[in-house]
């Protein structure tokens, strides 16, 4: 089936979504699967960088990956080279991520582990929720957690009193156990740890989720969170194979090594000051790094951006230089943005990273930075693609969103099995012209 004529695609554009309107235009009508196929055809115009493929199997072995899967993961990795970053790292997922990782798994080559680099340098409170188990109203609290364990009767509680808020009532259809304490509730995702609240509702957890997700182990929510998300995947996608790594942990263990370089593309972008305001005029508004400022009652994400030879932001104020920088990134103090993200994903290493609608509209200005800022390969920047979208929003027969923990509760749920690149993305339609 098709989706016919797409919408009014100027009010797409007037939205802010001009290259979204773009790449709609041209692929509104195509089958999804045949879409997802050319995802994957991808082969990398330059050689992976060796300091990359370190960082990647550092973090394979932060989240005490199987040797086997770690080693077909990093024979894909230098071999195709096409990475899911249009993920937020979260401990469980939603309608629209669960749309992402349908498109891009139909047409993922047999055989090949299907690799999600979710990205932490964000705040619990964004639009995905991290800190949280998100499901919708088709299930209960009592389906999530035991009624018998004191967690369940104060979220009972406190669900009962929700429902006598009109606005709650409003918003209706999401139902959320948070897994951070109200003061980290805008803090940073990156380097986050497994805190009490977090243990007691892994505790309190009911069949299928209580063997469903991982046991926690070790102090780290993004360690948890990752393996939590990939194992409701595996579920609710069995074919996939998928592999959820932290992108903020694979950046940062790259840039320690090579930012002492001088010599190095990205050490010149950040540490030159002609590269870095060629760069940052180019780049617009992103944020070089994020870090956690400190608070009466908690921490929030805040930008840290170039002041002159000085990083500034969230309470930091450090030197822009190699060694204080490289240790900053060491303590987890800094996390980096998205333009040093991709910077040697795409302008050094040559990967296709699939996108969201917004990385469609902010990558082509990460291109045009590394472009101006000089010193990445030609071949590389040239074949740097922009337009890897892999987006929609998952819903019934009714067009009620459908979470990836409805399926791992048992809402039964059919994917259609011919549907277009339009017809998936047109639930998300009214978010995407209201910008």
């Amino acid at each position: 089936m098709r989706a016919g004529a797409p919408p009014d695609l100027e009010a797409l554009a007037r939205a802010g979504r001009p290259r979204l309107a773009a790449l709609l235009a041209r692929a509104w009508d195509t089958p999804l699967a045949e879409h997802s196929r050319a995802l994957h055809a991808h082969a990398p115009a330059v050689p992976l960088e060796p300091e990359l493929e370190e960082a990647f199997f550092l973090e394979l072995l932060r989240l005490g990956t199987d040797p086997d899967l770690t080693e077909l993961a990093l024979d894909d990795l230098r071999a195709r080279r096409v990475l899911m970053t249009a993920t937020h790292l979260a401990a469980s997922e939603g309608p629209t991520f669960l749309a992402v990782h349908r498109a891009a798994t139909l047409g993922l080559p047999a055989g090949a582990p299907y690799l999600v680099a979710a990205y932490s340098n964000v705040p619990f409170s964004s639009a995905a929720w991290s800190g949280c188990l998100n499901h919708s109203d088709r299930h209960v609290l009592s389906e999530v957690l035991a009624p018998a364990s004191d967690l369940f009767r104060a979220l009972a509680r406190d669900e009962a009193q929700r429902a006598l808020d009109l606005h709650a009532q409003r918003a209706g259809h999401e139902r959320r156990v948070s897994l951070v304490p109200g003061g980290q509730r805008d803090a940073r995702v990156y380097r986050a740890l497994l805190g009490p609240k977090a243990r007691e509702v892994v505790a309190a957890l009911r069949e299928p989720l209580a063997s469903l997700l991982p046991p926690v182990g070790g102090d780290s929510f993004t360690a948890w969170a990752l393996g939590a998300s990939q194992a409701v995947l595996a579920r609710v996608l069995p074919g996939a194979r998928p592999l959820y790594l932290d992108l903020g942990e694979v950046v940062a263990a790259y840039l320690q090594r090579v930012l002492p370089r001088p010599e190095h593309p990205v050490a010149r972008l950040l540490f030159e000051p002609g590269a870095r305001a060629r760069a940052l005029e180019a780049l617009g508004e992103l944020a070089l790094f994020g870090a956690d400022e400190p608070r009466k009652k908690g921490e929030r994400w805040a930008p840290v951006n170039a002041e002159g030879e000085r990083l500034v932001g969230a309470g930091l104020d450090l030197p822009l230089a190699p060694g204080p920088v490289v240790e900053a990134l060491r303590l987890g103090r800094l996390a980096p943005g998205l333009l040093l993200t991709f910077a040697p994903l795409c302008g050094l290493s040559g990967f296709r990273c699939l996108g969201s609608f917004e990385q469609v509209e902010y990558l082509p200005r990460v291109k045009a930075a590394l472009a101006a800022a000089g010193g990445f390969p030609a071949e590389a920047l040239a074949a740097m693609d922009c337009d890897a979208l892999a987006t929609g929003r998952v819903v019934d027969r009714a067009g009620k969103p459908v979470w990836p923990l409805d399926l791992a509760l048992g809402t039964p749920h059919r994917f259609p099995d011919e549907v277009s690149v339009g017809e998936w993305i047109a639930p998300l339609w009214p978010r995407l012209v209201e910008g």
